[in-house]
């Protein structure tokens, strides 16, 4: 669709922010591991984490496991490149609204009812029990261990509808990276609100989709008939060994430590048939090019993250966990999404639905004394304006790679 410049990642001269990240990423020496818990005002190495969880991976360019094309550049689309896609994200979204508020029609057909649609795009009923949700500041959330920190309730599945209608856009239509068998076995393992397996399962009426999430946030009364969904925890998966033939996975940069990232994709590598393929979307929170006030904002976010272990930094850095775990043709795609209006349309609604993100942790950024409510307040509307003096972007990173056959 030409809506924004990517790259798959090898071996060429980049960009000074490509270099930062190298430089992070690919430190030769190992390093003690720093402790998170005990911060002292600076963000924890990133180097530092993956010299211990990586044990002797000291280079991303393994024998034999690594491959890479094309060049290492990633720069920020410009702006005239970017087309008027809002009429594109409004349709698409109005199509969910239209599925929700035709959901209960839909049920009182009954079971004699022949649509290929089941049920309802609203969240299952079960996001309602107490036990499993706690509320604070008027939005609901999960009630459990994970350290995910984003609601479920409904807000939340609309800002994860247009993520996946703006990612598609991203990838010029394309959902997935890697072969997917007509007649195989797909499962997304987070799935929320089911936007991207219900797109894929539209299209491909003969492979059998399974979503899971720790949240039922995903449809219970609308879906098609080749999708099943059930609650279940990313690290604890109840499918036995080598039942699918892709494993997909997206948007949990802020729900793992560095050691349940290697939980879960120990997990993905389990279930994958020998030969299947794993693909990961993960977009850095790190937004390049920024102003001063949004680099503030981000800053104290990831100080906040850290102090439960979570960096979010470490996106893109899955690739050596993936070839770690076992993974082989483990490959990256990096695509540049635009913030702000900079960017045209696409920009303004990354724009929109990064800020609503940014809306729910702000109370976070007061906790611990760091700011005052009114400080931290005023650092996001800053930020927000800051956008139009500023080419910012963030990267998305599309990880992939195969099970081995023996």
């Amino acid at each position: 669709m030409g809506v924004i410049q990517s790259s798959a990642r090898g071996n060429s001269k980049g960009t000074k922010a490509r270099r930062r990240i190298d430089e992070r990423r690919f430190t030769d020496s190992p390093q003690p591991q720093q402790s998170i818990n005990t911060y002292d005002g600076t963000l924890p190495s990133l180097s530092a984490q993956y010299s211990s969880t990586e044990g002797s991976l000291s280079s991303r360019h393994q024998t034999g496991s690594y491959s890479s094309t094309s060049q290492n550049s990633v720069s920020p689309p410009a702006s005239t490149s970017i087309p008027n896609t809002t009429s594109t994200l409004q349709k698409a979204f109005s199509r969910r609204r239209i599925s929700n508020q035709t959901a209960d029609t839909s049920m009182s057909l009954g079971p004699s009812n022949n649509s290929i649609l089941q049920n309802s795009t609203r969240p299952s009923e079960d996001v309602g029990n107490d036990s499993d949700n706690r509320w604070f500041l008027g939005r609901r959330y999960h009630n459990t261990d994970s350290l995910y920190s984003l609601p479920n309730d409904t807000e939340e599945v609309d800002r994860l509808h247009i993520e996946h209608y703006v990612f598609k856009m991203l990838m010029g239509g394309k959902m997935v990276h890697v072969p997917v068998p007509k007649d195989g076995r797909v499962i997304d393992l987070g799935c929320g609100a089911a936007t991207w397996i219900m797109d894929m399962a539209t299209e491909m009426t003969t492979t059998q989709f399974v979503g899971i999430d720790i949240s039922p946030i995903f449809p219970n009364a609308i879906h098609p008939r080749n999708c099943t969904f059930y609650k279940a925890d990313l690290l604890k998966l109840p499918e036995p060994d080598n039942s699918f033939d892709m494993v997909y996975q997206r948007s949990l940069a802020v729900a793992f430590t560095a050691e349940l990232w290697r939980q879960a994709l120990q997990q993905a590598f389990r279930i994958l048939k020998p030969g299947g393929w794993f693909e990961s979307v993960e977009t850095d929170l790190t937004i390049q090019d920024a102003g001063p006030q949004i680099t503030l904002c981000f800053d104290y976010i990831m100080v906040s993250m850290a102090s439960q272990n979570v960096d979010p930094r470490i996106v893109p850095s899955l690739d050596r966990i993936m070839v770690s775990v076992g993974f082989v043709e483990v490959q990256v795609k990096e695509y540049c999404v635009p913030v702000g209006e900079w960017g045209g349309k696409v920009g303004q609604v990354w724009k929109q639905n990064l800020f609503a993100a940014l809306e729910l942790v702000k109370p976070y950024l007061s906790l611990g004394g760091r700011m005052t409510e009114n400080q931290a307040a005023d650092l996001v509307q800053n930020a927000g304006s800051e956008t139009k003096d500023y080419r910012g972007y963030q990267i998305v990173y599309v990880c992939y790679g195969r099970k081995p056959l023996s």
